[in-house]
Order: structure tokens, then sequence, then C-alpha cells
């Protein structure tokens, strides 16, 4: 009995320390077959990578440790012009579009990245009006 609570014990520590905030991010990008995407953000001027996944019939993942704080980050494709952009937070966001207009891609799951789209969405309408 005494091998088993210390087991459970041991497993219940264990997972309360692999439990850490991170970031998840699942992309499902139409067309992009043995392509490299690129995590990138900006710092003082010159864009640096955070991570790197290799897309396998449109899909990819990428995992990394906690953000502080959302930031806007570029996801991109290497060797080329077209990214999108959306705030990394630690949270599992998924990525989804085409490789030919990855610009316009979908984000989910970042909630900072929803506030900011519905922000952009009411300033858009007000520039119309």
């Amino acid at each position: 009995m005494k091998k088993i609570f210390s087991f459970a014990l041991v497993a219940a520590i264990v997972a309360a320390c692999s439990s850490e905030p991170h970031y998840v991010i699942n992309g499902k990008i139409e067309g992009a077959d043995s392509v490299m995407f690129l995590l990138q953000k900006r710092e003082a001027g010159v864009m640096v990578d955070l991570d790197s996944a290799m897309a396998y019939k449109g899909s990819f993942k990428m995992k990394g440790g906690s953000v502080i704080y959302p930031e806007m980050v570029l996801l991109s494709v290497r060797d080329s012009r077209m990214r999108t952009q959306f705030f990394l937070e630690n949270a599992e966001i998924t990525i989804t579009g085409k490789l030919d207009s990855l610009y316009g891609a979908v984000i989910s799951g970042s909630k900072t990245h929803d506030e900011y789209s519905g922000f952009v969405k009411t300033i858009d309408d007000l520039s119309e009006q």
C-alpha cells in the first residue's frame, strides 16, 4: 500500500511540474507540402527565429515554452515573402488557410488575437463611415 501511495505522490508531482504554461501552434495550410514554416518576431529591427516546422501534406505543429505576455509574431515560409501575423500566447493556437494567400489565414485559439481582430474590424467599420 505504501508503494502505491508513493508512486501516486511521485506521479502527481511530475504532472504538476509538467503543467507549466506553454504554446502550441497547429497549422493546416492547403498547398504546403514539404514547406518549412518559421515562427519569427522582430527584436531591435531584426527578425529573430523562435521556432520552425516542416509541413507534411499541409500540416505542421510547433510547441514552445512559456510566453511571459502576448506578443505579435510572424508565421512565414522560409525563403519567401509569404507570411501572416498573429498574437502568440500560452494557448493552443490553430492556423488554417492556403499557402498562396497565407496573409488571410484564419487564426483561432488566441484570446488576444481575437480581441485585436475585433479592434481592427471596428476601426475599419469606422473608417468606412
